[in-house]
Order: C-alpha cells, then structure tokens, then sequence
C-alpha cells in the first residue's frame, strides 16, 4: 500500500446472484484514498455506488479482488475484526437519519457508546461537546420529532463521531433536505475534513460534490472519471 493511502481498492468487484440471475454491481473498480482526503462518489442509480460505499464500510465484502484499510487486507478479517472497524475506525451517516425516537439528542449520539461499553459520565460529556460542535447545544434534551431534518442528521453526524474514527462515510447525506440545510450539513462535513479527518460522500447533486476536493464518478460499475478539483 502506498505510505499515504487511508484506502487501496485493487481491482474490486461485487456480483450479486448466481448463474443467470447475476448481476456485476461492481466490474474491477481501482483507486487510492489519502489520509483526510475529501471524496464525492457519484453516478447514476445502478452505478454501483452504494455498493462500493457498503464494501469501503465493510458492511459487505467483495466477489473478488483486494481492499486495503489502514495497511489491513479487509478480505482477510473475521466477522468480529470488521465489526471493531465499524465501530472504532469508521463514523456512518445515511440520508434517512436513523435516530431512535423517543430517545434525546444526546441519548441518540451516545447511542454507539452503550453497545460498546455502557453509558458513562465521560461518554455524556463527550456526547455533550459533539452536539455543541454541530451547533445543538440547545437541542441535547430534545427528540427527533421535536428536531428539523437538518437538525436530525446533525445528530446523526455527531453520533458517528462518538468513537472518534479516522473515515466518515455518508450515503447521500443531504438526500431528505433542503438546500438550506444541506449547506449546513456540508459545511460540518467540510470543517471535519479540515480538521484531518477523511470524508467520502454519496451524492445525486453535483452542487453538494463541489464542497470535496475529488470527484469519483462510476457508471455501470466501472469509474468512468476521477477528478480533483
């Protein structure tokens, strides 16, 4: 793995199915993410963007070829080895918010803490300080029905902060907002980034693409472009 790659996607491919009901979502995808690199992934629907998104999560694994996370070999973990990466090295954010509803702002970002380890004065106050970040500080008693779309996937963004991970990954994040808010997601997305974290994004909007410095586009499951910008 080159000494600055985060990510290393070798000749990456997904099928789904078998026989003549398979279906390649992913055809021998290669790339490289960099430490606190900012990446928008982008295609039509099919393009096979999700599915990448899900295998960089290592939510699903690949039909074949290799993924490199942080010098690891993904394809070579157990189940238990890609759960503690999913929960300690990489924070999640998806268009529909996922915050359970009769449950506070603050309960909600401590949420991945509890499944861990128990609830703890440490983890309150450190949830605490993540929703004053996002800008909620007046929101921490609150639950999501009493919250704005934009304001419930702010909760969503600290959440995913919790365990403090390397890579955030964010499946079309501003989808269910306005552009309003969705400015507003973005520019929280984007101070991560300078702060030294890693963002990679799903998104439909090429506006939204514009706040990363690199702009991947696939089509039928192959990178048609790869862009800085």
């Amino acid at each position: 793995m080159d000494a600055k790659s985060l990510i290393e996607v070798e000749n990456l491919s997904k099928v789904y199915g078998e026989g003549d009901a398979a279906v390649e979502a992913l055809k021998g995808i290669s790339m490289n993410i960099e430490q606190s690199d900012f990446v928008a992934i982008m295609g039509p629907s099919g393009s096979g963007k999700s599915t990448l998104m899900h295998l960089i999560g290592c939510l699903d694994q690949a039909t074949s070829g290799h993924y490199g996370l942080a010098g690891r070999s993904v394809e070579t973990l157990d189940d238990d080895e890609l759960a503690d990466i999913r929960s300690h090295e990489i924070g999640f954010v998806f268009q529909q918010f996922n915050l359970l509803p009769r449950t506070s702002s603050l309960e909600n970002v401590m949420l991945p803490l509890t499944y861990l380890r128990g609830p703890s004065t440490d983890g309150r106050k450190h949830a605490a300080e993540l929703l004053r970040s996002v800008g909620l500080e007046h929101r921490i008693k609150n639950w999501p029905n009493e919250l704005s779309g934009g304001e419930q996937q702010r909760v969503a963004i600290a959440r995913s902060l919790i365990n403090d991970p390397s890579i955030i990954l964010a499946d079309e994040p501003t989808g269910a907002l306005d552009s309003k808010a969705g400015d507003e997601v973005m520019a929280i997305f984007k101070r991560l980034n300078e702060e030294g974290r890693t963002i990679v994004i799903i998104t439909h909007e090429r506006y939204i693409a514009e706040y990363s410095s690199r702009i991947i586009y696939l089509k039928d499951g192959r990178i048609e472009t790869d862009e800085r910008h």
